[in-house]
């Protein structure tokens, strides 16, 4: 980098100072811009005061402090833009876009906000079909399965499944001669609605859910509350009205067809929780552990950092109603808007 020479008798401070950019507020505020040239300044003043006192060095030092300052000046603009990727700072690609929502060694709580963040971010979508894949891997009895539901705004529903059960194709005769299911596409006669909670919703509801956190939990509560889930013990205590909201918020990240405000919502009040852990970068986003059941050991989740939605867990929250499932295996979670039924 060729510096300016600074000629013997001029204003050094003026000299030095214009070589400063001048304060942009996209990039860097007026404010900042004035206490980074007085912090800059004042060191170059002290260095000029002690090459006052070995003059031999002074165009040496000068050219040096020339290159300084603009060093500092760019590195300045880059920490306002954010282009610099430190700990806990967004690294941005050329479209502005944050291309890691979190650092790797975030918390927990931060996976979740961040991946919030990314989520409120995308357009709504107004496809068709609401579609679900899930696809179940490595259970206890070695079953696996796959199962399709495709959900019209209408509540329409199609599905379509087929597993695998070594002990029933080991049969004889063997349960299923083809060892899988006829993988066949129904339209279910009566559709039930969505489950979250336990509690019975639509895709109207789904759609028009509270986009602040607090308001939405206190929606999910209240559906959980005055709704007729029961277990073999009766109606629900109050703790188990607590749990059943936990996981009505984990559906709206997992399974239900909410919008992204509304799932970043939910993604900020699981945040919330005090049973959330990181696990770090894993296979298709960032390893959660959370809890869902005091007694139980926590569940594995994935989340997706730029969409906010869940992709694979080892616990699986019924769709359509239903108990918490865990087979010791893995689900595979793909679920999205479409316009396409298969035929």
């Amino acid at each position: 980098m060729n510096a300016t020479p600074i000629r013997p008798g001029s204003n050094e401070h003026e000299e030095l100072a214009r070589l400063l950019p001048q304060p942009a507020e996209r990039d860097l505020p007026s404010d900042r811009h004035r206490q980074l040239q007085e912090f800059v300044m004042n060191h170059i003043q002290q260095d000029l005061r002690q090459g006052t006192r070995n003059p031999r060095r002074s165009p040496r030092r000068l050219a040096y402090l020339t290159s300084a300052v603009a060093a500092v000046a760019v590195a300045a603009v880059a920490v306002g833009t954010g282009t610099f990727g430190g700990a806990g700072t967004s690294v941005t690609s050329g479209g502005g876009a944050s291309t890691e929502p979190a650092p790797a060694s975030a918390s927990g709580r931060q996976i979740l906000l961040a991946a919030a963040t990314s989520a409120e971010k995308l357009p709504l979508d107004t496809r068709a079909y609401w579609y679900v894949k899930i696809v179940s891997t490595g259970s206890r009895n070695g079953e696996s399965w796959l199962e399709e539901t495709w959900t019209a705004r209408d509540g329409r529903t199609w599905s379509r499944g087929s597993y695998q059960n070594p002990a029933a194709e080991s049969a004889s005769p063997p349960a299923f001669p083809e060892g899988k299911s006829d993988d066949k596409l129904i339209e279910v006669p009566q559709p039930s609605p969505f489950s979250l909670g336990g509690a019975k919703v639509t895709i109207e509801q789904l759609q028009a859910a509270p986009i602040e956190p607090t308001s939405l939990k206190a929606w999910i509560a209240n559906l959980v509350r005055n709704s007729n889930i029961r277990t073999s013990a009766g109606k629900l205590t109050d703790a188990q009205q607590r749990q059943h909201v936990f996981e009505g918020l984990v559906s709206l990240v997992s399974l239900l067809p909410a919008p992204p405000s509304v799932r970043a919502a939910a993604l900020r009040v699981i945040a919330s929780y005090p049973n959330v852990t990181s696990l770090g970068p894993v296979d298709g986003g960032r390893g959660l552990l959370i809890s869902f059941h005091p007694e139980e050991s926590p569940a594995r989740l994935v989340i997706d950092p730029q969409t906010g939605q869940l992709r694979r867990t080892n616990v699986l929250i019924p769709t359509f109603g239903g108990t918490l499932s865990n087979d010791g295996g893995t689900f595979a979670i793909t679920a999205e808007w479409t316009n396409t039924l298969p035929q």
